[in-house]
């Protein structure tokens, strides 16, 4: 855990300025040996199919079509968007108020910041287990607009 508020505060501004990548928070996500497993079953598919695989110059399997990769991405995104929404969803009343104050101004491209604070901070407050980073999940749930699959609100 960070030793101060303002150490917390940048390593969520640099999680919130990096490029987002979704294998990165997978690996965090699934448990050891899941992926192998989700890898295993795309593959039994494929060869179900009758798509060739092949082995690169650094042993790594793969399809000739790319089409395998662009699959475990999307299988990925899919649990960890369904993971994080079961997270937020419990919290939602909390978060929700400034969220759509947020979206009904216009302002959450440029204050999406301040959102992804308030939900970290939420989510220490309630002493949240998760299978990943607060700052992560905080970030994930900002940019991927999860509160709108979760909102509370009276529309």
């Amino acid at each position: 855990m960070h030793e101060t508020r303002s150490a917390f505060l940048a390593d969520l501004r640099a999680e919130f300025d990096s490029r987002e990548n979704v294998f990165e928070l997978s690996h965090v996500l699934l448990a050891p040996g899941g992926r192998e497993e989700i890898e295993n079953s795309l593959r039994e598919q494929y060869e179900a199919l009758g798509r060739e695989l092949y082995i690169d110059d650094f042993e790594k399997f793969g399809y000739w079509d790319g089409q395998f990769s662009k699959e475990l991405a999307e299988f990925l995104a899919l649990a960890i968007t369904a993971n994080v929404q079961e997270i937020i969803a419990p919290l939602a009343p909390m978060i929700c108020p400034m969220y759509c104050k947020l979206k009904t101004e216009g302002t959450l491209a440029s204050e999406g910041f301040n959102l992804t604070v308030a939900i970290a901070d939420v989510l220490l407050a309630c002493g949240t287990q998760i299978p990943f980073p607060i700052v992560q999940v905080a970030v994930y749930a900002t940019k991927n607009q999860i509160l709108d699959r979760c909102c509370t609100c009276v529309a």
